[in-house]
C-alpha cells in the first residue's frame, strides 16, 4: 500500500510502500526521495472490513541511531 507523505525538510511529497500485515504500528527510518535526508516515520496501520487505511506521521531524524 502506498501512503502519501511530506518531507519535514524540503516539504517536498512522495510515496512510501507500508505493509499493512507487518503489524498496526511500525516505525522506520526513510531517507527523503527528493532531499536524501533521513526522515523518522511511524505507520499506523488499522483494518475496516476488508480494507486497510494507513497513516504516516514524520520527523527530522537526528541520525544518532
Amino acid at each position: 500500500m502506498y501512503v502519501d507523505v511530506q518531507c519535514p525538510f524540503c516539504f517536498e511529497n512522495f510515496s512510501v510502500t507500508v505493509h499493512p500485515e507487518d503489524g498496526s504500528e511500525q516505525s522506520f527510518v526513510y531517507d527523503c526521495e527528493v532531499c536524501c535526508r533521513p526522515i523518522d516515520m511511524v505507520a499506523s496501520c488499522y483494518q475496516d472490513t476488508d480494507e486497510y487505511t494507513c497513516s504516516i506521521s514524520t520527523e527530522k531524524s537526528s541520525g544518532m541511531d
